[in-house]
């Protein structure tokens, strides 16, 4: 598959309460992500795409209150895809595999990914370079997430924005969030329809829609930073502590100096903290943790 896709020249508020702060389900050694772009090897599928597309012309809500007008076999209004078919679909920006099926989990070719950008691209000047006989052949994640940023940017289109993320939590570490949700340093975010969510515990560059990611672009940074966690309580080993509404267990070798309802900013790797700020009326003080 990387062979393949090497040929290419190319706010709803849910406030989760405690329970996420015990320390056996905050017992993550580290991200396990690697920093840089994300999906240079991985195709993207169509399901995916729907999302990105409907979203480029919709906000969630519209897309969410739109009357269902499709009628493809493979998907259903149980499937979370659909209304982003069905909203792409109306759109105009996308067609069926033929007029009875969809084909949500087949990966975009490259010749479909072409038709796709001639449609959001109104100057006409991003063509995919590939030879003609590997026009079905799959585009990567990284390049059609590449390529679809800057059909919106030519098109002046404002509405999906580049952002910097910092997930704290998921399903993976605070099961109340389930397989869709994510709590970041931008509030509770979607990641539905855009697969496993692989990237807690470092700072992501994603495309995003009000509170809906469409793509993630990169991992910048494996030691993110939280700014104003409040003290929930304290032990010997480490403290709970409060990130927007997740609480979440931190192990540090300054607990003895923390004081519950204090609000600290730090850096983290894995479940440790690194780094502590803490900021006073008078200045702002920096203390290295091992």
């Amino acid at each position: 598959m990387k062979k393949i896709l090497m040929m290419i020249a190319v706010c709803f508020t849910l406030m989760v309460m405690a329970g996420c702060g015990d320390k056996g389900e905050s017992s993550i050694e580290g991200s396990s992500a690697i920093e840089g772009k994300i999906g240079e090897d991985v195709p993207v599928k169509r399901s995916q795409v729907a999302k990105m597309l409907a979203l480029t012309v919709c906000d969630i809500n519209t897309v969410e209150n739109m009357e269902r007008t499709i009628q493809f076999e493979d998907t259903s209004l149980e499937q979370p895809y659909d209304k982003y078919i069905n909203a792409a679909f109306n759109a105009g920006l996308i067609s069926g595999a033929d007029e009875k099926h969809f084909q949500p989990d087949t990966y975009l070719s490259l010749e479909q990914a072409q038709f796709l950008l001639n449609k959001l691209d109104k100057t006409g000047t991003l063509k995919l370079q590939y030879n003609h006989e590997d026009r079905k052949k799959p585009i990567s994640a990284s390049m059609w997430t590449e390529v679809f940023e800057r059909a919106l940017q030519l098109s002046g289109n404002t509405g999906v924005i580049s952002c910097n993320i910092v997930p704290f939590a998921t399903g993976e570490n605070c099961s109340e969030l389930g397989d869709r949700f994510v709590m970041t340093d931008r509030g509770l975010l979607s990641y539905e329809c855009c697969g496993d969510f692989e990237y807690n515990d470092c700072t992501l560059t994603v495309l995003l829609r009000d509170k809906e990611i469409l793509a993630f672009k990169s991992v910048a940074d494996k030691t993110p930073s939280i700014a104003g966690a409040v003290v929930v309580s304290v032990d010997d080993e480490g403290a709970v502590m409060d990130m927007g509404g997740v609480e979440r267990y931190f192990y540090t070798d300054e607990a003895s100096t923390f004081k519950t309802g204090e609000s600290i900013s730090f850096q983290y790797s894995g479940n440790t903290i690194t780094q502590i700020e803490r900021q006073t009326a008078e200045n702002v003080s920096y203390e290295q943790t091992t």
